[in-house]
């Protein structure tokens, strides 16, 4: 369910925090951590149970196959692995290329991700295995395993002690929490924009060159604050719960470079793929030629990991071209000795390759994205699907989204600003009375969960979510 959800709003959320503090000031710490392995549970389970079902087979296979990996020595330990990584390789290209009576299971592109970093930190004696409730949290902690990020195990573990949870982290988190709601909203409100365009070009209906563009602008926009919401959210209910889950989205429509834009976006992701994909494929040392080749190769896996249509898989291939221009493009800037730098034009070029990509990205076939192309080069009908007043409003809207995800401040940048003031707020809240703080801030909730309500109609899921 997302987190914009009523359901989980009203009431998991709530039930989670509430039950979890308690626990932790009643109890232990480790009550409060089964505390929060419940809360994952019931939050799978009321999305997909069946989700649940198999995050639940496949984390205890990696969990028992990592103990073994871990006790095994000499070409065991390599035959283990190996089990492992097919396994989980496996189960992705079963659910997302075949379709079967339970559908696409509830995050399972990331936390097999996640198992798998496991099991190779494991392999490298970088990690140890942990106790099950404590590694089942690592896999399905809820604010993070439905669409990540990618967190590394080794960086994770051990698990942080609910104790140590200090008030300031709780406002930051709440402050990060609201930012990325207000992001989603955004995010839902280019949907309109979107939606009628791209179900128009997959029934080989007229669309003019302006409406093309509006679509691909438009959903530029809704992918960038949709997922970098979540991330805000994701980041935020970590620190309820005293985790410390990593930035994975960093402004990427600054990026002057294809190179930069993949450090920005999507960053644990990126990590992964770098390390485990792209240096462990052969001929990384045998120059540029192979080097090239292997960044290609890294990019249509990452393609295909997004979706198994070929439209996903030409949009990692394309951006493995696109990576490519630029390392060329470094390398003989180096070469020459060329010092200057244009920043404005390297944008501009960066945001048409991205907005290019876009197109394959949202389309829901290859044929739609070969009748969209066209029609955004000028071969289009040239009626249009938004004229005068509605063009005008639409053009202002999509303009300032553009500033704020070209050229404003980031959520990082605006919390590094705001903690101390944040912080303050939270000493203040926590000097008045105590029986008036939990029935204050419930009844506040609740008012801006109605509120919400009253102006929300539907809860669309993250993009991400689907992958």
């Amino acid at each position: 369910m997302p987190f914009t959800d009523y359901r989980f709003l009203v009431f998991l959320l709530p039930a989670a925090t509430g039950g979890f503090w308690l626990a932790r000031r009643y109890a232990s710490d480790a009550a409060a951590q089964a505390w929060l392995l419940i809360a994952s549970a019931v939050f799978c389970a009321w999305t997909s149970p069946t989700s649940l079902a198999v995050l639940a087979v496949s984390a205890l296979f990696h969990y028992r196959l990592s103990r073994t990996l871990a006790a095994a020595e000499g070409a065991r330990r390599r035959a283990i692995l190996i089990l492992g990584l097919v396994a989980g390789v496996s189960a992705l290209v079963v659910f997302k290329c075949v379709r079967t009576p339970l559908g696409l299971p509830l995050g399972i592109s990331f936390y097999t991700f996640v198992q798998i970093y496991y099991l190779l930190d494991v392999y490298r004696r970088e990690a140890e295995p942990p106790s099950l409730r404590d590694y089942l949290l690592l896999v399905g902690f809820f604010p993070k395993f439905v669409a990540g990020p990618i967190v590394r195990p080794a960086d994770s573990l051990p698990l942080p002690a609910p104790h140590r949870i200090s008030r300031q982290a709780v406002a930051l988190g709440l402050a990060l929490f609201l930012m990325g709601f207000a992001k989603k909203l955004l995010a839902d409100s280019c949907a309109s924009w979107v939606d009628p365009v791209f179900a128009a070009i997959s029934k080989s209906e007229a669309v003019s060159p302006a409406a093309a563009w509006i679509a691909v602008l438009a959903y530029s926009f809704q992918i960038y604050f949709d997922f970098s919401g979540y991330s805000d959210m994701a980041i935020g209910l970590g620190r309820l719960f005293g985790w410390n889950i990593p930035v994975n989205f960093n402004s990427p429509y600054k990026a002057s470079g294809m190179i930069e834009f993949w450090r920005r976006w999507h960053i644990t992701l990126t990590g992964f793929l770098t390390e485990n994909v792209y240096f462990r494929l052969p001929g990384q040392r045998k120059g540029a030629l192979y080097q090239h080749r292997n960044l290609f190769l890294t990019m249509v896996l990452c393609g295909f990991w997004h979706g198994a249509g070929w439209t996903f898989g030409l949009w990692g291939a394309f951006h493995g071209i696109c990576l490519i221009v630029n390392h060329i493009w470094r390398a003989v800037r180096r070469k020459r000795g060329w010092t200057g730098h244009a920043p404005a034009l390297a944008r501009i070029l960066t945001w048409a390759c991205i907005a290019a990509g876009w197109v394959l990205f949202r389309a829901p076939s290859l044929g739609s994205a070969e009748r969209m192309l066209p029609v955004m080069l000028g071969f289009g009908d040239p009626a249009t699907l938004w004229t005068g007043t509605a063009l005008a409003q639409v053009a202002l809207q999509l303009a300032a989204l553009g500033l704020l995800a070209c050229a404003g401040p980031n959520t990082q940048e605006i919390v590094e600003r705001s903690k101390d003031r944040i912080a303050a707020f939270a000493d203040r809240v926590a000097a008045l009375h105590p029986a008036w703080v939990f029935p204050g801030l419930a009844t506040l909730w609740l008012v801006g969960v109605m509120l919400f309500l009253t102006q929300q109609n539907a809860h669309s899921p993250f993009i991400y979510a689907i992958f």
